[in-house]
């Protein structure tokens, strides 16, 4: 009986020890609820839970323009390991450049820019000159020898144009450049373009009116006198002259003969013995002694009579000579016909 109980004590103790036999095994303690919550729905109690969504979801390589916290708009790119550029930029190796502009990676990573004599620059992914350091200038336009002249072009300083007035040196490049002045009063071509103060500078010139009267042909400044002392206008602002003296230009002399007769001249004796007891009675303006600037001949006439006639057309002396018996007396000088 003793040897029977024996027995069958230690067959309860060994199902009990494996978990075997019909119905639930009976669990207490920590470790039995690790055992239930360790395994999933299936019954896989193996404790390696696999949740396809959440490991997707941890790896961006998977969708790199996906929206991330770090980019709610999904616009950022990857361009190399671990950094993420704005468009437009890439990778070198920790930092987003812009390959078209980046002197230090022009083009491509790691090439940097450098341009003799110039702080050099980088356009279209290509190295330029940019500014040349100072003494030096970029003659040829090209980037492998940089800025390879040096000059002694002193910008602002007095120089001599092709037509012989009075510019100021620029400096283009290479090239010293004697800049053009504006034209101003002074019977001087300033902008090398065949006339001289042209555009009608305020008071340079001004005309001279011809009228005919009881004693012949009468010249003035004054237009109210074209119609005194019996006189008629022919011809308003018949030829213009400069108002004041400048180089080169001799005055032109009103001479009174008396009983109403004039002559012009440039003789500041009005040609003493050669035109009798005549007096400088006013001065019309300044002519010139050659056709410069434009001008044209003031060509000069005598009638029979003596009494003399001016004009700057040569039909018109023409006619005086062939046809009126007028003596030439050759030019007083050169005049113009506009202002």
């Amino acid at each position: 009986m003793r040897r029977l109980a024996l027995l069958s004590s230690l067959a309860a103790v060994a199902g009990c020890a494996d978990g075997g036999g019909a119905g639930t095994p009976f669990a207490s303690g920590p470790g039995a609820a690790e055992a239930t919550t360790a395994g999933d729905a299936s019954g896989d109690t193996s404790g390696n839970a696999t949740d396809e969504g959440a490991s997707n979801s941890s790896d961006p390589t998977l969708d790199p323009t996906s929206a991330t916290d770090d980019d709610p708009t999904g616009e950022l790119t990857s361009t190399g390991p671990g950094i993420d550029c704005p468009a437009g930029e890439a990778a070198c190796g920790v930092l987003c450049v812009d390959l078209q502009t980046d002197s230090t990676n022009c083009g491509d990573c790691g090439i940097t820019c450098v341009v003799p004599n110039s702080d050099s620059s980088c356009v279209a992914g290509s190295c330029t000159v940019g500014s040349c350091t100072a003494g030096w200038f970029d003659c040829d336009g090209n980037a492998a020898n940089g800025c390879e002249a040096q000059m002694g072009c002193s910008a602002g300083e007095s120089c001599t144009t092709e037509c012989g007035s009075t510019g100021i040196t620029s400096c283009n490049g290479c090239d010293t450049v004697c800049d053009l002045p504006a034209e101003t009063c002074n019977a001087i071509d300033d902008d090398c373009n065949g006339a001289c103060d042209e555009g009608a500078l305020a008071g340079c010139r001004e005309p001279v009116h011809r009228a005919n009267g009881p004693n012949g042909h009468y010249y003035t400044n004054v237009l109210a006198e074209t119609s005194q002392e019996g006189r008629s206008l022919e011809s308003e602002n018949y030829w213009w002259m400069y108002t004041e003296q400048h180089d080169g230009l001799s005055a032109l002399y009103r001479c009174d003969l008396g009983s109403g007769r004039y002559f012009l001249t440039t003789s500041n004796v009005c040609e003493g013995a050669n035109q009798g007891a005549g007096s400088i009675d006013d001065t019309l303006g300044y002519l010139a002694p050659g056709a410069s600037c434009g001008a044209t001949a003031l060509y000069r006439l005598r009638s029979p009579a003596g009494r003399h006639f001016y004009t700057v057309s040569s039909t018109e002396r023409d006619n005086a000579i062939n046809n009126l018996s007028y003596i030439d007396e050759g030019t007083t000088g050169y005049v113009w016909t506009a202002p």
